[in-house]
């Protein structure tokens, strides 16, 4: 029987739940934590999050410009997770429906800096979180494709150094030459009090660049922007498909079996993991104060901002076996 992950236990799993309820404020949601998803996705139809709780450490010739970073790969990894869970709560409050195709992908990437901005108004402590998590998908974006390229990976890494002090996006494509009106439209949408603004500043970019509303997502932006669940998927739709995964629980519910929750959240547990002895199950935490029924997509949740957030879980126990190599990995 294999080594539990850090993020199965008990302690973990029902800080990540309250924190889902400290930055959304919606107990009808279903978080699930699960290394099968590149990082996070809300789906607002089916009130489910995903999250990754193993987001990679920095490439070591980079961390040093990280700001914020931990020098712990299990504290890195639980500030990030929590910067995952805030992020996805934002959306909740203040995201639509995602187009398809690369226009969805580039109203994604506006849209995550701009619910990243609106949560900081409530959340002043969100900053420097957000800060250190972009900081970290800067350094993984130019360590893998370096820091120039087209001018719509532009606005993901734009969107990812805008505020870093010495990294920042160099257009070198063929349409480098409308950086310049695309930078403009790009940082007045982070700005847009509307969702809908938001997708026609998308659409302004693609025009400039000639590139139809129609055409397909790229993959080599997907590793940084959400999964399928901004897309608002039909019931019964494919969340996380495989890999390590853990309830991190909702508002218990007696007419439902565990067994269902879990395959509701997270696509199903999976032997593997039961082979593993890993507890798959919700957590069953307390219902905090406070109106039970969920707000709704788009609406500020009422306990927002009150209050302190769920303070870090001490993980004790040993480095799991992909922490262990991702750090040694990192350190050379």
């Amino acid at each position: 029987m294999s080594q539990q992950r850090w993020w199965t236990t008990p302690s973990v799993r029902k800080w990540a739940w309250e924190l889902w309820r400290y930055y959304a404020w919606r107990p009808s949601y279903h978080l699930t934590l699960t290394t099968a998803e590149a990082t996070a996705y809300v789906d607002m139809v089916n009130k489910q999050v995903v999250c990754n709780p193993e987001y990679p450490y920095p490439p070591l010739d980079l961390q040093a410009s990280c700001r914020y970073l931990p020098k712990s790969v299990r504290d890195f990894q639980l500030e990030y997770l929590e910067s995952l869970i805030a992020h996805e709560a934002g959306h909740t409050h203040h995201t639509g429906t995602l187009p398809a195709g690369l226009l969805g992908q580039l109203v994604n990437i506006i849209e995550d800096e701009r619910v990243e901005r609106l949560m900081c108004l409530d959340f002043p402590k969100l900053r420097r979180l957000f800060v250190m998590a972009a900081d970290v998908d800067a350094a993984h974006a130019i360590s893998h494709s370096g820091r120039g390229g087209d001018l719509i990976r532009g606005c993901l890494l734009h969107r990812f150094t805008w505020h870093h002090p010495t990294w920042r996006f160099v257009p070198d494509g063929a349409d480098a030459h409308h950086w310049p009106e695309v930078r403009r439209i790009l940082e007045a949408a982070w700005l847009a009090p509307t969702y809908d603004e938001v997708i026609e500043a998308a659409k302004q970019i693609l025009a400039l660049l000639g590139l139809p509303e129609v055409a397909p997502k790229r993959e080599d932006l997907t590793v940084f922007l959400e999964g399928d669940g901004l897309r608002l998927k039909a019931k019964g739709g494919k969340n996380a498909a495989s890999g390590d995964q853990a309830d991190a629980g909702k508002s218990p519910t007696k007419d439902k079996p565990e067994s269902s929750e879990a395959e509701n959240a997270g696509g199903g547990q999976g032997e593997a993991a039961k082979e593993q002895g890993e507890q798959t199950g919700p957590a069953h935490v307390d219902e905090a104060d406070g109106d039970e029924e969920d707000e709704g997509n788009g609406g500020r949740g009422s306990g927002r901002g009150m209050g302190a957030a769920p303070e870090r879980p001490t993980i004790e126990e040993a480095e799991t076996p992909a922490a262990e190599l991702m750090r040694l990995e990192t350190e050379g």
